[in-house]
């Protein structure tokens, strides 16, 4: 159903759907991995993802939000770790339908809103005439750009009416006066937080960057929130066997290249579990590489069993 994402986006369509990301077949799998959206990422939808249970719930409810907004009119996928949390017990704060009705209100499409009987019908082919394909997929360009603004305003505005916050495009935890940062995406980022406190009270300076909006993706954040702190390392882990995180955090902090470490680590696929002693142990991987002054090896994949034979 690949093009059929490119079709909901390219109309405009403001639809959320709730992704519980798993592995890809083949070889056999069903478990946590983030292959099935990041294999998306490029079809013009939002992804968002989450780290528990109740920010799942809080985020479903933003998102609606977030598409419907008169500036951003695009799909949205909402991402949670298979398993991990599709399947996990957590209790969590269902906000009552009255709450929910006062933030997120009816629909209201606009006049030339194509979900409006009578509007403009993006389904049809006209904008193949006189070529004006280029011009809608501008407007779709500058719509993800926009939402960059917009999910700030509407994670800002939950946190005021449910007292819940989860940073937007990026959810940062002590990072500015840290020597080694790691970056993730999803429940990893649970895990990681946990591994941090306890190396602080090691004496450990190590901080964490939790990419909430993959798409769009947080460039300025990251270089401002990175441009100010006293990181030397940057750790980035991709539930991916492609490190597609990796590639736009390097990106994204390309005019840090000279004074920023950067190293790419494929871990946790297909639900393999990453545990607090590997977080600790991908951190100390940053703190060896500041003390080296390079990077060892700038992309690998972690916990991978006979690695030297499967590489004979």
């Amino acid at each position: 159903m690949h093009e059929i994402l490119h079709c909901m986006a390219g109309s405009r369509i403001p639809m959320v759907l709730a992704v519980g990301n798993r592995s890809v077949f083949a070889p056999h799998g069903m478990h946590c991995d983030h292959t099935d959206t990041m294999s998306q990422r490029d079809t013009g939808w939002l992804q968002l993802y989450c780290s528990t249970v109740q920010e799942v719930l809080d985020t479903i409810i933003q998102a609606f939000k977030i598409a419907e907004h008169k500036d951003v009119k695009l799909p949205t996928m909402v991402c949670y770790d298979g398993y991990f949390l599709t399947h996990s017990l957590e209790r969590v704060d269902v906000p009552a339908q009255e709450q929910v009705d006062a933030f997120l209100p009816p629909y209201a499409p606009g006049e030339l809103d194509h979900l409006e009987p009578g509007g403009i019908p993006l389904f049809t082919s006209f904008a193949y005439f006189d070529n004006w394909y280029m011009e809608f997929k501008y407007q779709q360009r500058m719509a993800e750009e926009r939402a960059k603004r917009v999910i700030e305003d509407v994670d800002k505005e939950f946190a005021d009416r449910f007292g819940r916050r989860y940073g937007g495009l990026i959810d940062v935890h002590r990072v500015s006066d840290a020597d080694v940062v790691l970056v993730m995406m999803g429940s990893m980022a649970a895990t990681a937080k946990y591994a941090i406190n306890v190396m602080r009270e090691a004496g450990k300076r190590v901080g964490l960057i939790r990419v909430k909006s993959f798409r769009p993706f947080p460039k300025e954040a990251l270089l401002e929130t990175l441009g100010n702190s006293s990181v030397k390392s940057v750790v980035v882990l991709d539930r991916f066997f492609h490190e597609a995180l990796f590639s736009e955090v390097r990106s994204a902090l390309w005019s840090l290249r000279n004074s920023l470490l950067m190293m790419g680590v494929m871990c946790g696929i297909n639900g393999r579990d990453v545990n607090p002693y590997n977080m600790i142990d991908l951190a100390e991987r940053g703190f060896e590489a500041i003390a080296r002054g390079s990077v060892e090896e700038e992309v690998a994949m972690y916990m991978v069993r006979k690695r030297e034979e499967a590489e004979a």
